[in-house]
């Protein structure tokens, strides 16, 4: 089978050179490699050209920067394999990640395959990062059957004929269009996850607060898009249910003090301090890691962040003027 790899970048000029070398690299030759570059304005393109140029299997395209799911469907509107694959200019690749992927494929109802994400050691290593790379190596992109498809659009490939029968990757969405279509693929195919089909992302993720809010706020406000477009508690309910507690525990003590004081709030706080700190020592547990424990003042920010962008994506009703015609 032939895999078109899609890699979506913009302003990547510092890690774009070790993500195309280690695409080049790969043990599974029968690829081509599309970037879809957003425009960007820091000489990436132009790095590209000059460095990538003399490589038949690898195509550069520009789009106007409007966003990765009308980048990933360009990419898909430029790709001639029987399976595509996705990637960021941000990430760099096992030598087997293909490979990995590919083998997956053998079932004709086998429809997407998700990879396994690692942080790598690159840049700063303060309590958030380290929160990141120990959440991200071990657990966050695996996918469980029974909660849902979880994975990152960073790591994922697809048979070309899932497009067809489902669609495209939702432009109206400000991010979570990666799960949305893995979504849409699940009804009708099966979605595995392979954790030897690796892909490592260089910098940038939970670098600081700052990089930590913007991580959280537009997927999980994609993610509040896609559950009006199908359903509240149908689309990944779980996800829903678990932004939406800091709400309802908020209505739950407000209407404990109302009806009794201080004393059944202050015992529902500690009831949920205890929960907490339950979940964060099966963390510790599980993994055998003492990082673990900074879930203690991670996961409430997680929380609160989480469930303002899901409001806000509830509340919001835009959509993108411009769509791509594929």
């Amino acid at each position: 089978m032939r895999v078109s790899i899609v890699v979506i970048e913009r302003n990547e000029i510092e890690h774009i050179e070790k993500c195309l070398d280690s695409l080049l690299a790969q043990t599974y030759l029968h690829i081509e490699i599309i970037v879809v570059d957003g425009n960007s304005t820091d000489g990436t393109r132009e790095l590209i050209m000059s460095k990538y140029s003399r490589y038949k299997n690898l195509k550069l395209v520009i789009e106007p920067g409007l966003g990765f799911a009308h980048a990933r469907n360009i990419g898909v509107k430029n790709s001639t394999g029987d399976i595509i694959a996705f990637t960021g200019g941000n990430e760099y690749a096992h030598p087997r990640w293909i490979e990995n992927l590919v083998k997956n494929f053998k079932s004709e109802d086998v429809g997407g395959v998700f990879g396994r994400m690692v942080v790598s050691d690159e840049g700063s290593g303060g309590l958030l990062k380290k929160f990141c790379k120990f959440k991200r190596d071990l657990e966050f992109s695996r996918i469980s059957p029974d909660i849902g498809v979880f994975g990152r659009g960073t790591n994922m490939a697809f048979r070309r004929k899932v497009f067809e029968e489902v669609g495209f990757f939702d432009e109206s969405l400000c991010d979570a269009d990666d799960t949305e279509f893995a979504y849409r693929v699940s009804k009708k195919y099966r979605i595995l996850y392979d954790p030897s089909a690796i892909v490592f992302h260089q910098s940038g993720e939970w670098e600081s607060l700052r990089s930590f809010i913007r991580y959280l706020w537009r997927p999980i406000k994609g993610h509040a898009q896609a559950a009006r477009k199908h359903g509240l508690l149908k689309y990944y309910p779980q996800t829903t249910v678990l932004y939406l507690s800091p709400i309802i525990l908020l209505f739950i003590l407000v209407a404990l003090f109302i009806v009794g004081g201080v004393l059944p709030v202050i015992l529902t706080t500690l009831l949920a301090m205890i929960g907490l700190f339950v979940k964060v020592l099966r963390d510790h547990m599980k993994f055998k890691n003492a990082i673990a424990f900074y879930g203690l003042l991670i996961y409430p920010l997680q929380l609160t962040i989480g469930s303002l962008a899901l409001l806000t994506g509830l509340i919001n009703k835009r959509r993108s003027r411009l769509r791509v015609s594929i």
